[in-house]
């Protein structure tokens, strides 16, 4: 399943660069009022000049979670698992003989 709604984090950023750019308020003031560091405020407006609302949005959104991988994700787990128990047969016949 798609995530598709922005969270209110994103939305909450969105809102404050809108305010930067239409009633020129100050990316100090920006910071504090997202508590973020001044730096990392400046990074997202770059964002949002350049991409504009979308780039405010979480980059993963859309994607699926991890235990979501599909098929070929578990035939490599699958296989990891594998590898982990020969590593365990290894070591037990590697005690056996001593």
């Amino acid at each position: 399943m798609k995530r598709t709604a922005t969270s209110t984090r994103d939305l909450e950023r969105v809102e404050v660069m809108g305010r930067v750019a239409q009633e020129g308020l100050k990316l100090v003031d920006a910071a504090a009022m997202l508590q973020l560091s001044y730096r990392k405020v400046k990074r997202m407006w770059r964002r949002y000049q350049q991409v504009g609302r979308k780039g405010m949005q979480h980059a993963h959104a859309g994607r699926p979670s991890n235990p979501g991988v599909g098929e070929k994700g578990r035939s490599t787990a699958k296989r990891r698992e594998r590898k982990e128990h020969f590593g365990e047969l290894v070591q037990l016949d590697g005690l056996r003989s001593k």
